[in-house]
């Protein structure tokens, strides 16, 4: 495979590949129930809004959780033509907590990691348990759970 020389998931891959489907799933998901954007992406934010405390509260319980609020994913910011990574302030809210969950998949996603440490892992880990406890508290007060059942895909492109 082509890309496999630029990539070296032997460690992490499993977390890597089940972080980046749920993560997929779930903007699907917040489309199809109506969580969007002006330019129809999906709208974290506003569904963080929903769901709120009771989400918040349940991820901060859970002990893969705890990284993010030691140490948050950084982020890659551009300083005087350098990139550097930015440390982040540790998420007081469920808004917050949600914005770390994009971070971290916007930092693997968009290629700033070509290999994977243990913090790595932590850091998917942990993103995947904040996905999992928004998706518990939201089967009860959105209509999301519906659309991870249902897969009805709207179209070809």
């Amino acid at each position: 495979m082509f890309l496999a020389r630029y990539f070296n998931l032997s460690y992490g891959r499993d977390e890597a590949l089940e972080f980046f489907a749920l993560f997929g799933r779930f903007e699907f998901a917040l489309k199809r129930a109506g969580y969007l954007t002006d330019k129809a992406d999906p709208n974290w934010d506003a569904f963080a809004g929903v769901i709120g405390d009771q989400f918040f509260k349940a991820s901060r319980q859970r002990k893969e959780v705890d990284v993010l609020f030691r140490k948050p994913a950084g982020k890659l910011v551009q300083v005087d033509g350098v990139l550097e990574w930015k440390e982040m302030p540790t998420p007081t809210n469920g808004v917050e907590l949600i914005v770390q969950v994009r971070r971290i998949r916007n930092n693997f996603f968009h290629g700033e990691k070509a290999t994977m440490s243990q913090r790595d892992v932590e850091l998917i880990t942990a993103a995947g348990c904040v996905l999992e406890e928004a998706y518990y508290v939201a089967e009860r007060c959105t209509e999301i759970a519906k659309y991870f059942e249902d897969y009805t895909p709207g179209g070809q492109q």
